[in-house]
């Protein structure tokens, strides 16, 4: 019942349209740096459960589990042993990936005048800052975004 409960909360997390649910709990909380990685962190959240869940039962239904189990081996000496080895990888990859859609979505907030707020330097205020001198200077707003790209 836990599994399935809390499979469908990762699912509606995941069906929920990514910025549009972070503007409103970054309009609930307030802005800042708090704020922002709360918010990214809620959904971001449901990708690590699957893919460390995935991983896991992959490793728990194979040979070398049933066999230390078969041996008298703790459940916690197979987790340490066995389970964290090959769960650790696809979740050390999903973290990769996340963190640069994290950076974009806090980029995004602070871009929108909602996220993180001055005098606290971030890259999405920059740009923000660098659309009104547009009509002086058309090439400014492209140095953040380049920078934003690049990280």
């Amino acid at each position: 019942m836990f599994e399935w409960f809390t499979l469908r909360i990762a699912d509606t997390l995941i069906a929920l349209p990514f910025l549009i649910y972070a503007v409103a709990v970054t309009a609930l909380l307030g802005n800042g740096i708090p704020q922002a990685m709360f918010t990214v962190g809620v959904l971001v959240s449901p990708l690590f459960y699957r893919v460390a869940r995935a991983a896991t039962l992959a490793v728990a239904r194979s040979q070398y589990v049933e066999a230390a189990l078969i041996s008298g081996a703790s459940i916690g000496w197979i987790a340490r042993r066995h389970v964290w080895g090959k769960v650790l990888p696809p979740v050390a990859v999903a973290l990769a990936q996340t963190i640069g859609v994290g950076f974009v979505v806090v980029s995004s907030l602070s871009f929108l005048g909602i996220g993180v707020q001055p005098p606290a330097p971030t890259w999405g205020g920059l740009l923000a800052s660098d659309l009104g001198y547009l009509s002086y200077q058309p090439w400014a707003p492209a140095v953040p975004a380049l920078l934003i790209m690049a990280t």
